[in-house]
């Protein structure tokens, strides 16, 4: 008659009631330990100590990141599986019809960073990876496609257009530096002030802002390589405010010998150019000095008076006139 056996774990719960050998024990868990059973010989003739057991994984997932010549896997065990140890990660992947290639990680660390490198640039690969403990292997997972990166094309050179530009207090544009060669893999720029308190500019925009009159350095740097970088000159100015006209006095009385002083206004207040000319008609009957004063020479026949003409120096065509009486001592 042959020999039944009854199976208990470490705790003394049944696992198997008198089966005959061998015993096959279900419902448990993938990628587990286990440890402490016993197994009883026709219900007590002998007992025996049965060794740790270890569940095979059940199949994993994973996930890939590209990169230059290469890829980097995530493996993810099973949900529900233990944590009995992996011995073994193997991947196996391929390009198109080719024949498949393996890379083997014994005992990896970290299942979440296994590299698999030596492929060619911007390639489309499919993988599938198969994990181990020490009582086997398990299934393959679920192929994944990934493509490599494209061969990086290096930045040789940054420059502007020109050696300087201007802008206004409050103004906004754009400063744009250009990236060499025209087909570089990361065309990026980083740009910087070397003073914010006459010009700010956005780092990754290049827009930048005049905040104050003077002068700064904008400097473009090339992110894939901080080598390579370039520089212009930023002139912040006060922005010009044109005059829009000028009024003066309608008319002026001076004494032979004596002066008087016009007054003329440039609209608006705030122009950038406020000065003005004058100008007699008759410098025998009256002159004008620079600032406005008039000085009588000659009386004016009665009735009569000589036009002193006030004119914009920042835009001619603005004027104004003043008719002066000159006339003879009291």
């Amino acid at each position: 008659m042959a020999d039944n056996f009854s199976v208990e774990d470490k705790d003394k719960n049944s696992l198997a009631k008198d089966v005959p050998s061998p015993v096959t024990i279900s419902q448990l868990t993938p990628n587990t330990i286990y440890s402490g059973w016993l197994a009883t010989k026709n219900d007590g003739d002998a007992t025996l100590a049965i060794p740790d057991q270890t569940t095979l994984p059940s199949k994993p997932s994973m996930t890939l990141t590209p990169g230059a010549k290469q890829f980097t896997a995530n493996v993810k065990l099973a949900t529900g599986d233990g944590s009995a140890p992996i011995t073994k990660a193997v991947i196996s992947y391929k390009n198109g019809d080719n024949d498949a290639k393996t890379k083997e990680f014994d005992k990896p660390m970290d299942l979440s960073s296994l590299v698999v490198d030596g492929l060619a640039d911007g390639t489309d690969y499919d993988a599938t990876v198969v994990v181990s403990n020490a009582s086997g292997d398990s299934g393959a997972s679920d192929s994944v496609s990934v493509t490599t990166d494209s061969a990086k094309i290096a930045v040789t050179g940054v420059k502007f257009v020109g050696e300087s530009t201007n802008i206004n207090v409050g103004e906004t544009k754009n400063i744009i530096a250009t990236v060499s060669p025209d087909d570089a893999t990361n065309k990026a720029l980083k740009y910087s002030s070397s003073d914010t308190t006459v010009a700010t500019i956005d780092a990754d925009s290049g827009s930048a802002k005049g905040v104050k009159a003077g002068s700064v350095t904008i400097t473009a740097t090339s992110v894939d390589d901080t080598s390579k970088k370039a520089t212009v000159t930023l002139n912040v100015q006060t922005p010009t405010v044109n005059v829009t006209g000028i009024t003066a006095d309608k008319s002026l009385t001076v004494q032979v010998g004596k002066t008087a002083k016009i007054n003329a206004v440039i609209a608006p207040d705030n122009a950038t150019n406020k000065g003005v000319i004058y100008k007699s008609a008759d410098p025998t009957l009256a002159t004008v000095d620079a600032d406005g004063t008039v000085h009588g020479i000659k009386a004016t026949d009665p009735g009569k008076t000589v036009q002193i003409t006030a004119t914009s120096y920042a835009d001619g065509s603005k004027t104004a006139t003043t008719a002066v009486t000159v006339t003879t001592a009291s």
